[in-house]
């Protein structure tokens, strides 16, 4: 099985569409593969992963996908996979290949050199043992005032080719 936790029905909802999903219980999904949404934030992440984590084997496969804010280098729209996810002085491991990204506990609006979420160290908090994917679209340069719902939904319909969802 393939899991996805996204933190809004925004980012839910190019998944839901292009795998052609149907509302189950307290997700979107099918026979092979089920979309979460958390909620924004750190906690809302953690808490949805604890709930779901006697449901995941270490065959299956979960996926965060989402948003986040970077520096002018990377482009509004590009996929960025990530190797690693820190919060404060907390690191965690995800993948020998990719970028790093920082979690923080609210919006940021001030300009950073480096990926920033609102999520993906709750979520990794959980999986980071199991087969486990972090993959962030860029979608602001901390302007989360300028990020529109509909964009964000484009951004990750766009980005899905590019994902490693194998079904």
């Amino acid at each position: 099985m393939i899991y996805v936790l996204t933190a809004t029905k925004t980012e839910a909802q190019a998944l839901v569409e292009h795998f052609k999903l149907s509302k189950k219980d307290n997700c979107f999904g099918n026979e092979k593969i089920e979309v979460y949404i958390s909620g924004v934030g750190l906690e809302n992440a953690y808490h949805l992963a604890k709930k779901l984590q006697d449901r995941v084997s270490l065959e299956d496969t979960v996926i965060n996908i989402g948003i986040a804010a970077a520096p002018y280098r990377y482009s509004i729209g590009e996929l960025v996979k990530i190797k690693e996810v820190f919060l404060e002085n907390n690191q965690l491991i995800i993948s020998n290949q990719g970028e790093t990204l920082f979690t923080c506990k609210e919006f940021q609006n001030i300009y950073q050199e480096k990926i920033v979420d609102m999520e993906g160290f709750g979520f990794a908090k959980v999986f980071s043992k199991y087969n486990f994917k972090i993959y962030k679209v860029i979608s602001d340069h901390f302007e989360p005032n300028k990020v529109e719902k509909d964009e964000v939904k484009k951004m990750i319909k766009n980005s899905l080719e590019k994902i490693e969802i194998r079904m």
